[in-house]
């Protein structure tokens, strides 16, 4: 998780150093609570080869996502995220913890709600990596992941954001999908 956390932190300073951008466009910071989510492994590998896609399976009880917007609350822009799963009684699932981390675009458009308080619905594309961890060294696997997430909710004075939203991850490559992680999200933000 540390070096996922690093990761984020280095796109940011990256995304922070584009000075022709810098001008014109805002820092939204995303923290989002994630109080379920699934994880599961491909229908087609999953029975050809039981055994080693079991692996793959999660169900979460709990989780977060921290992401950081570098664009407009309306508008398009750049986006860079690190999130986990995690289950606290596994049972007979092999997968403790679903670690991610990814970049990409993101598109969003504000609508009039009421005084100073503006709808907004929000649509990202992105790609990266994650890990499945069951807690001993040789069982972490890592992968390239694709992911979408589309998100709706209220924007004060254009600096603050609650709403929900779903992520949706295909893990894996594309001649091969291991996996596909549903994330359901309640996301706060603050735009700087």
């Amino acid at each position: 998780m540390r070096t996922l956390l690093k990761a984020l932190l280095g796109s940011g300073l990256i995304l922070l150093g584009m000075p022709a951008l810098a001008d014109e466009r805002h820092l939204g910071v995303v923290v989002s609570g994630i109080l379920a989510g699934a994880v599961r492994s491909d229908i087609d590998e999953s029975e050809a080869i039981p055994d080693y896609y079991k692996d793959y399976n999660l169900e979460a009880d709990r989780g977060f996502e921290v992401r950081l917007l570098f664009g407009d609350l309306n508008g398009g822009g750049l986006y860079a995220s690190v999130g986990s799963l995690s289950a606290e009684d596994s049972g007979n699932v092999a997968s403790h913890s679903f670690d991610n981390v990814a970049f990409g675009g993101t598109l969003a458009t504000t609508f009039p709600y009421w005084g100073h308080t503006e709808g907004y619905a929000r649509g990202s594309l992105g790609i990266g990596a994650s890990r499945f961890d069951s807690g001993l060294a040789q069982d972490r696997k890592t992968h390239a992941l694709a992911e979408a997430q589309f998100e709706i909710g209220l924007a004060f004075y254009d600096r603050v954001t609650a709403g929900m939203g779903i992520r949706l991850q295909y893990i894996g490559h594309p001649a091969e999908t291991i996996a596909v992680a549903t994330i359901p999200q309640i996301n706060l933000s603050l735009w700087l």
